[in-house]
């Protein structure tokens, strides 16, 4: 009887435990749409042709919104045709600022893309 009793026990605990994991997932989507977090991003591409300076683009990437003051950085690796541009954004993981639209940004400040593919 005893047994009997042991085995059935962990039955009762069922209904706290489902409605802890829905409050713990209800925390973290709430989390995740509301709270603003600091996060580092790298966007690249390769050109045909650039401008002789990125001026226009760091002044474009500041003005974004959700975009950390002059966090923008931008790196041309010699001997290539490659743009790294490296940026802080302070946004909800699930919600708005979007990301800045960079190919149309390129395209509007005299960057012409290529075919060719970094890794």
């Amino acid at each position: 009887m005893r047994g009997e009793q042991f085995t059935t026990s962990w039955l009762r605990h069922v209904p706290a435990l489902l409605i802890a994991m829905v409050a713990a997932l209800g925390a973290g989507f709430l989390f995740a749409l509301y709270v603003p977090i600091t996060t580092n991003y790298v966007v690249q591409a390769t050109f045909d042709s650039m401008p002789q300076d990125d001026v226009a683009l760091l002044k474009w990437m500041a003005n974004q919104p959700g975009a950390v003051g002059p966090s923008a950085q931008i790196e041309r690796p010699p001997g290539t045709k490659l743009l790294k541009v490296h940026f802080r954004m302070t946004r909800p993981l699930l919600g708005e600022p979007s990301l800045p639209d960079v190919d149309q940004a390129w395209a509007h400040l005299g960057y012409t893309m290529s075919a060719e593919v970094y890794p």
